[in-house]
């Protein structure tokens, strides 16, 4: 719910999955509960995501840390997230996004292109 990585598979998962997530996260994760119930929280992270084209956070996992995180899609449900996280004293994530998205969309392409191969060599379809 606070984290770059989070936010970004939260914002990639289609309705049913996210809700499960979100149900699952208010009943396991004590600091995260009310978060994940509240709606208007949630619609602005997914609103954020959308219109960013990434993930971010600042100071949402831990005091001092910022990230930025792509969703790993793999044409099914979310595979993961890339995750990259940084001092927040060292630069903004618009910043850091900037500097590094680029680069990262090109991992996540890459990621899902060996996830693909290797479910076909499996005789699976992906």
């Amino acid at each position: 719910m606070r984290s770059g990585l989070g936010k970004a598979i939260l914002a990639a998962s289609p309705p049913g999955l996210r809700r499960e997530m979100l149900d699952m996260t208010a009943s396991l994760v004590e600091e995260d509960a009310a978060l994940a119930k509240d709606r208007r929280f949630v619609d602005d992270i997914l609103l954020q995501t959308k219109k960013d084209g990434y993930a971010s956070s600042v100071g949402g996992s831990e005091a001092g840390i910022s990230a930025i995180a792509l969703a790993i899609p793999g044409g099914g449900p979310v595979l993961g997230s890339l995750n990259l996280i940084f001092f927040s004293s060292s630069m903004t994530p618009e910043v850091a996004a900037r500097k590094y998205l680029p680069s990262m969309k090109i991992a996540v392409k890459e990621i899902e292109r060996r996830w693909s191969a290797a479910n076909k060599a499996r005789g699976k379809v992906a």
